[in-house]
């Protein structure tokens, strides 16, 4: 799998687990006249969450890159595998183990539809 992307960041690990979620907008509905009827309001959008670890004594500037991309407000270019479309940065959480100076994260994006 690629690097992943967000913008112009380019992910220094590639995440340890990753999720992308596709998902449809279904509304079951009840009319008097038809029974039931199932209606289809299109595609939600895409939601993609992981997680991973940045190893070693370059963690910190690493995760500097990132944390940066974050603050951005704007949508960019994700690339995650074969998938590339525009998302919004949603979370990103960290935590870091002092006696290794790895830094552990969590993120999750979320497409920007129309």
């Amino acid at each position: 799998m690629q690097q992943m992307k967000f913008g112009e960041t380019v992910f220094p690990c590639n995440p340890a687990s990753l999720k992308i979620s596709y998902a449809k907008h279904i509304v079951p509905r009840f009319s008097p006249f038809g029974g039931s009827i199932v209606e289809n309001y299109g595609s939600e959008p895409i939601r993609v969450s992981g997680e991973g670890e940045l190893p070693g004594p370059a963690a910190s500037a690493a995760f500097a890159a990132v944390k940066t991309a974050f603050s951005s407000n704007a949508s960019q270019t994700l690339i995650v595998g074969e998938e590339s479309f525009p998302a919004f940065f949603e979370t990103l959480t960290w935590e870091a183990d002092a006696q290794s100076g790895a830094i552990r994260y969590r993120f999750s994006f979320v497409e920007e539809i129309g």
